[in-house]
């Protein structure tokens, strides 16, 4: 008894490091003040770098590329990122996938592949799915300027209720003092998950490459060793 009464302030102090990071308190000059969240020190979040916060998200050197073709002599509309329905072609029709596919009305003419060595367009799908990812950077380029006019359709999947959709214009973020018309980078809030329903045209006859700058990603896989690592040591507080 005498060593579990002993224990009492460590074990308080573990329960307060494994609270909501938003309820943790931070002791400064012997005054408990509520800490300020930032992302640092949350075992669900990887934000890769020295200085882990959502500050820094904008510096972080993680991106995927994926290139779309398009050979017919019209536009068509593409899935690119279809939630909890990636690989239900029934319920999203024209899903982005590696190699050959048909748009959204069924239409041929599409094809896709990864610019990622080893990292297949379904293996990216399936990340983004697993473990939510912020895309705090978007770069378009493309042999058909008319290209940068198509807007992409952000929305979110919801079995309950309609969500309306963010709409991002790249042509909006044409430099006009540049020589290179055909290529635009713009910053995003965009998070992409098992919920998120994105679409776009591509132009016809036109070869377009879409770079993500991805920042911070939910990782409960992290979570759990963390909270291991917590519960052994509580563990080894109470015997």
């Amino acid at each position: 008894m005498k060593k579990l009464i002993s224990s009492l302030p460590a074990l308080a102090a573990l329960a307060a490091a494994n609270a909501n990071p938003q309820e943790r308190y931070a002791n400064a000059a012997g005054v408990m003040a509520p800490a300020v969240y930032t992302g640092a020190n949350d075992p669900t979040i990887v934000i890769p770098g020295q200085v882990k916060n959502f500050a820094l998200e904008g510096h972080i050197n993680q991106q995927f590329s994926f290139t779309i073709t398009n050979v017919a002599g019209s536009a068509r509309f593409v899935q690119l990122f279809a939630g909890y329905n990636t690989g239900n072609l029934t319920a999203r029709p024209g899903q982005l996938t590696d190699g050959v596919f048909n748009d959204i009305d069924g239409d041929a003419g599409l094809s896709a592949a990864s610019t990622q060595a080893r990292v297949r367009i379904a293996e990216m799908q399936q990340f983004f799915k697993e473990n939510p990812t912020r895309v705090v950077r978007m770069r378009i380029q493309t042999n058909v300027e008319a290209q940068l006019l198509n807007t992409i359709e952000c929305g979110k999947l919801d079995i309950f209720r309609s969500i309306g959709s963010e709409t991002i214009y790249p042509a909006t973020f044409i430099d006009s003092n540049s020589f290179n018309k055909d290529i635009v980078v713009f910053d995003t809030d965009l998070q992409i998950d098992d919920r998120s329903d994105i679409i776009t045209t591509i132009a016809a006859n036109s070869i377009t490459t879409y770079t993500l700058y991805c920042g911070a990603t939910l990782d409960k896989s992290n979570e759990l060793q963390v909270k291991a690592a917590a519960g052994k040591a509580g563990a080894q507080m109470l015997y």
